[in-house]
């Protein structure tokens, strides 16, 4: 048992020490919110658990935004954004969403807001899918009141193009619900969503891999099949068991990839 518990601590110590920077907020800002401002900004006091935070109930029909600015500006590669909603409501989270930056001086919903470039993306209960380059839905999922569904959190890693932030938005779409041609925040009644914690946290990578997430460029098609079409993309996903094959097989050296880095890199090993 010893040796378990040492490889345990081990793991500990060392995912703690690559552990992400938390990022400070100082403000936070938004289309509409539901309840007393004080615990709107509960969504960035650092504690995940519920059950305040930012609900746009009654206003379940229409887009929303948040916004959030930073105590200092942020300077990164790339961003751990965790989205959790432990409201105690299993069957009310977001359904569809973006997630954007700004250079502003001071961010606002008026602001200049660009796209941020998400690479990795999961839930921790449900499914969530990319729908844009920088928007996300998760699932429509059939949910029965017997309280034994855990409430769900959002991971999401994203390339900060520029290297820098001074505040970041979500935004909030509605969906079409099935049976249905209403348009709602969220799959089930009533509609809306708390999210109890809006983290961003500053990516420490665990590789030395300089290509990770780095645009790819191929010098032919790849294969494709039943009209879909393998990525170039797949070659720095950092994931090893996506592909990216040329689709004619008989092209030889004449066939190669081209991966920007982005920036000027030593090579050591």
């Amino acid at each position: 048992m010893k040796p378990i518990l040492h490889r345990v601590a081990l793991w500990l110590a060392t995912t703690l020490a690559l552990g992400a920077e938390p990022i400070r907020f100082t403000s936070a800002e938004a289309t509409w919110y539901h309840g007393e401002k004080e615990k709107f900004l509960q969504v960035i006091d650092g504690i995940p658990a519920g059950p305040n935070g930012w609900s746009p109930a009654p206003q379940v029909d229409k887009p929303h935004a948040l916004v959030i600015r930073c105590a200092d500006p942020v300077e990164a590669d790339e961003l751990e954004i965790d989205l959790y909603f432990l409201a105690g409501r299993a069957h009310n989270t977001l359904s569809e969403f973006s997630l954007s930056y700004s250079t502003d001086a001071i961010p606002s919903l008026e602001g200049n807001w660009h796209p941020l470039e998400i690479t990795r993306f999961a839930a921790e209960v449900r499914n969530l899918r990319r729908v844009g380059e920088a928007q996300l839905r998760i699932d429509h999922f059939p949910f029965h009141y017997m309280g034994n569904d855990p409430d769900d959190v959002y991971h999401i890693h994203a390339k900060l193009p520029g290297r820098r932030a001074t505040g970041f938005r979500l935004d909030a779409f509605p969906v079409e619900i099935p049976g249905s041609y209403e348009k709602k925040l969220c799959w089930h009644p009533p509609y809306d969503f708390s999210l109890t914690e809006f983290k961003i946290s500053i990516h420490v990578p665990e590789t030395t891999n300089v290509a990770l997430h780095q645009p790819v460029r191929s010098s032919h098609p790849l294969y494709s099949t039943a009209g879909y079409q393998q990525k170039s993309s797949n070659l720095t996903d950092g994931l090893p068991a996506t592909m990216a094959h040329p689709d004619e097989g008989t092209l030889g050296a004449t066939f190669f990839y081209e991966i920007d880095l982005g920036r000027n890199v030593v090579i050591d090993h």
